[in-house]
């Protein structure tokens, strides 16, 4: 079968998407679907809808791809009734909300198993592979319990002038001051300031700045929505700010250590901490950490 008898209706998926990437999506989702119908000449706009079900069944058994293949069915065919594929289209919902629930599950889990000591080995992994940008952005979420927008931060050998900008400023070779204006709550607890004295987060630093000459931005030219996904590629198992965070919690309240750290350091309260990141397989006495 050749494409070319598909050509009119491929392009009216495409030229009526809305981006680049769904137009992307629709064209590779029509094409697949093609190649399943097999050797009958019919298009997708004037085939029987027994006939499409069946084709949609055997070009996949994922719902989320199923899912998709039935948008472009119904985008072909708005002009007409579609009582079949309307009925098959709520079954299919129900099989996409079933997986939704088994991911979430098998997230939840995977998360319980998680705990702080994972958290200090995948940090120490980063530093032996010198993966240094990473690791910096892991060192800040993993030991002050900052949030995405924290992490966006400038590195730079001379005093910061700026004061909307989060920065890691070189202060010596024994100190990096961590001073952040932009993060969620500034409004309410203004500038932050952390003097970082590790030796292995100042010898970091020092090597990522070594022959630079210009500040340096950690993560780039990002937007909110990309700084939150390249936060969750690079923190491990793709955890996240707000499940590290957890984490980081729970550890303080195992080895009873005080939240009200934490809390300097996010720009937060120790009950809101206790209330929204507190993981209940923790400690079961939590409320006497308020």
């Amino acid at each position: 079968m050749e494409f070319k008898e598909y050509a009119d209706e491929r392009a009216f998926l495409v030229d009526n998407s809305k981006t680049e990437n769904t137009a992307k999506i629709y064209g590779r989702a029509y094409d697949k679907l093609v190649i399943n119908i097999g050797d009958k000449p019919v298009l997708v706009s004037n085939a029987d809808e027994d006939f499409l079900i069946a084709t949609i069944k055997e070009t996949s058994d994922n719902a989320e791809t199923r899912a998709t293949l039935l948008t472009i069915v119904f985008k072909l065919r708005a002009d007409k009734k579609n009582p079949k594929l309307e009925t098959y289209r709520e079954l299919n919902k129900k099989d996409r909300a079933k997986n939704v629930i088994r991911r979430q599950a098998i997230e939840r889990e995977k998360f319980q198993a998680i705990q702080y000591p994972n958290l200090v080995e995948f940090l120490d992994d980063l530093y032996r592979k010198k993966k240094y940008d990473d690791w910096i952005v892991n060192f800040l979420l993993i030991n002050y319990g900052v949030r995405n927008a924290d992490v966006n931060v400038i590195l730079t050998k001379t005093r910061p002038t700026d004061d909307t900008k989060n920065w890691l400023w070189l202060v010596n070779g024994s100190r990096v001051d961590y001073i952040r204006n932009n993060y969620k709550t500034a409004k309410t607890y203004g500038q932050l300031t952390i003097q970082i004295r590790n030796k292995r987060f100042v010898k970091v630093i020092q090597e990522v700045m070594h022959n630079r000459t210009e500040d340096y931005k950690l993560m780039g030219d990002v937007t909110d929505a990309s700084l939150s996904q390249k936060v969750i590629r690079i923190t491990p198992f793709r955890l996240g700010e707000g499940q590290i965070f957890k984490i980081v919690v729970g550890h303080y309240v195992k080895m009873g250590k005080d939240l009200a750290d934490l809390a300097k350091w996010r720009g937060t309260s120790v009950p809101t901490i206790i209330a929204a990141y507190h993981r209940e397989t923790d400690d079961e006495n939590a409320e006497s950490l308020m």
